[in-house]
């Protein structure tokens, strides 16, 4: 979410509005269901980097170099593409899981969905995962009141996977790294089951 908006703020206003003429592009964006033109509408660029992340959860980097390349911003879509490569390189740290298998496959993923049931009924450092999913700009302050609202545990999570679930594996992706910072022995304990 960082790298999205510190690169929209980098576009004058005839620039971002270009840019979010693009997203809205269907045929720009190759077999992606466009965004529609009331989304981003008066949306400055914090809110239109949230609205992309959230339509394109697991493409938005794709979206991004292709979008500043059509703008004609070559600088941007240069810079963007090397913090992409920076943090897919700091993410494939040695005895973590790699970003995905050789098959397309992404062990992290694989884990929060198969172990749905367990979770839902087993996470109880509910409130730090809640924090980094906003902090990543999975949830938005709407979702993460919703979630909070529910009356235990067992309810948080469950209302968190139809987030999840909606939003791609990016955010499962996310969820799991929080999982490893709050719930270490529950995932070892899931592991061992397995």
């Amino acid at each position: 979410m960082d790298c999205i908006n510190a690169t929209l703020e980098e576009l004058d206003n005839d620039e971002f509005k270009k840019f979010q003429r693009f997203v809205r592009d269907a045929a720009f964006l190759d077999g992606q269901e466009p965004i529609g033109k009331a989304l981003l509408q008066n949306k400055d660029r914090m809110d239109t980097a949230d609205v992309i992340l959230q339509t394109y959860p697991d493409n938005v980097d794709q979206i991004m170099v292709n979008v500043l390349g059509k703008v004609g911003r070559k600088d941007l879509q240069k810079q963007y593409q090397n913090k992409v490569q920076s943090k897919d390189a700091a993410a494939s740290v040695p005895g973590e899981f790699p970003a995905a298998t050789s098959k397309g496959r992404d062990p992290k993923v694989d884990f929060v969905n198969k172990h749905k049931r367990s979770l839902i009924q087993r996470v109880s450092n509910v409130e730090p995962i809640l924090d980094l999913l906003t902090e990543e700009g999975i949830m938005n302050n709407e979702d993460y009141s919703n979630v909070r609202a529910e009356k235990n545990n067992q309810g948080k999570i469950r209302e968190l996977f139809i987030l999840l679930d909606n939003r791609g594996n990016r955010a499962k992706r996310v969820f799991y790294k929080g999982l490893e910072e709050n719930e270490s022995c529950l995932i070892e304990d899931l592991n061992e089951q397995s």
